[in-house]
């Protein structure tokens, strides 16, 4: 069965700490890299985690053992399955944030081959009370600019190296 918005709903209702997610997406062939990432922010004492299996099958027998042990640690997991992320796994997925924002809760995704030294979340929510028309901020590993990637209003304004900038009414975003 492929987790559908209102299964992802109740999973993050189940597993939000301080109206919070922290998200990263997977699958059985980088298992040691997303336990990695799961061990680390449990060091730093974090929870409210959530692992999307993308392109994997709740009957598969890798799926199913992945995800028992990571339930063991307190962990959601679900699938996440679709065209886009069968064509391309690494821009597919964000077709799958949508559900997951449309909780309500705030969603930090993180790719798990990143690991956290400190906790950022209080870090956000001082930024969330110093901005409170930021809807989201996005940091990026590119080693090139993204400029050429930018969508509407902040393409023709010529942004995208750092900085915030207003896409729109009551939506700001912050570039780091």
């Amino acid at each position: 069965m492929v987790a559908g918005v209102a299964d992802v709903g109740a999973l993050v209702r189940e597993h939000a700490v301080d109206n919070t997610v922290i998200v990263t997406f997977s699958n059985d062939r980088q298992q040691h890299i997303t336990f990695n990432w799961v061990y680390h922010w449990q060091q730093l004492r974090v929870g409210g985690l959530l692992v999307g299996m993308m392109n994997m099958k709740e009957t598969q027998p890798a799926y199913r053992a992945l995800a028992t042990k990571l339930r063991a640690l307190s962990v959601g997991v679900y699938t996440v399955n679709g065209r886009e992320v069968l064509a391309q796994p690494q821009g597919g997925r964000w077709f799958h944030v949508l559900p997951l924002l449309q909780t309500g809760v705030r969603v930090l995704l993180s790719d798990s081959d990143a690991v956290w030294l400190r906790n950022p979340l209080p870090y956000f929510r001082l930024l969330e009370e110093r901005h409170p028309s930021l809807d989201f901020a996005v940091s990026s590993d590119a080693q090139f600019g993204t400029d050429g990637r930018l969508l509407g209003a902040a393409a023709e304004e010529g942004g995208g190296r750092g900085g915030g900038r207003r896409l729109g009414r009551g939506t700001e975003v912050s570039v780091t």
